[in-house]
């Protein structure tokens, strides 16, 4: 990846979930119009953050799906996401999205050149913002320490945590206090226990 920053086309991916693709030109990467994993990911992210009233999340994401189109351009029409906000939700879940592959089983993959192509195989235009390869590459690997902290103490990748509202008595139990485990609930990000660490 750390030559990305001097390609231009497509990265295609064949995961374990199917297939996924992240474009390249002038040193940024990002998603291609038609792949509905963009949309999915800004989705995620927007109602992490509660930034957009639930009943026009919902119209949006209709629309996306009857039409196909990007969702963050249909919440702009519609009004419900201004420009900022659009661009800071959509630089999230790109980075996140992009830490998800780098966790993915990847079974084949190519690089097309002068291509930008949905997962789909089809052309289309890149979705902007793009996120810089550097500053994305750092941001990726701080993220990968967290985790590495973090997964010491996850049993599975396939399970949730969920808040139950019961404290548990952690009377004499100093040696949690340093620990990433010893911190975490189910209703914190990742980022929040690192701060709190930190």
């Amino acid at each position: 990846m750390l030559a990305f920053n001097q390609k231009d086309g497509t990265l295609v991916l064949e995961t374990e979930r199917g297939p996924r693709t992240i474009h390249v030109e002038d040193g940024r990467v990002g998603f291609v119009q038609g792949d509905r994993h963009a949309s999915a990911a800004l989705a995620r992210v927007l109602k992490r953050r509660g930034v957009v009233p639930e009943d026009r999340m919902l119209r949006a994401e209709q629309i996306q799906q009857r039409t196909d189109r990007f969702l963050g351009e249909i919440l702009k029409e519609l009004g419900a996401l201004d420009d900022e906000g659009y661009e800071a939700a959509y630089s999230e879940a790109l980075a996140e999205s992009v830490f998800d592959l780098q966790l993915a089983k990847i079974q084949r993959f190519e690089f097309v050149e002068g291509q930008a192509l949905a997962p789909d195989g089809t052309p289309g235009k890149p979705i902007e913002p793009r996120l810089v390869v550097d500053s994305l590459l750092l941001e990726l690997t701080r993220k990968l320490d967290q985790w590495g902290v973090l997964s010491e103490t996850v049993p599975s990748l396939q399970e949730v945590f969920e808040g139950t509202g019961i404290e548990a008595d952690l009377t004499g139990q100093d040696d949690l206090d340093g620990h990433a485990g010893g911190r975490a609930r189910g209703d914190q990000l990742i980022v929040d226990v690192h701060r709190h660490l930190g």
